[in-house]
């Protein structure tokens, strides 16, 4: 799921009864949220619980997610500070993905 900040596709009461929903699953079928790493989005993974989390580079002027971090001098400073804040917080269950090739995992 990716709650944007203006609730769509998906509200953020909407991700809560997805997270409820899927109790009964979980951990077997993984719960998965999408979004750019503020601290909106780590309150509604916090609240959900997911097992994973995508940090999708999308802020909130952006319309669709048509591209992936680069992860270079522009993104990795944004990166590293997001996976560093989930994983004192213990936001992440077992990983968060980057991109569909890059992949952090938090322990």
């Amino acid at each position: 799921m990716h709650p944007r900040p203006d609730e769509r596709p998906i509200r953020r009461v909407g991700v809560q009864a997805v997270a409820e929903l899927m109790l009964s699953w979980r951990p077997g079928f993984e719960l998965d949220i999408e979004g750019y790493p503020d601290e909106r989005f780590f309150n509604i993974v916090e609240a959900a619980r997911s097992e994973r989390c995508t940090l999708v580079p999308d802020g909130a002027d952006v319309l669709t997610s048509d591209e992936g971090w680069k992860l270079g001098v522009r993104h990795a400073p944004t990166v590293r500070a997001a996976a560093v804040a989930a994983y004192k917080a213990a936001l992440i269950g077992k990983s968060a993905s980057l991109t569909s090739t890059v992949r952090l995992t938090i322990v």
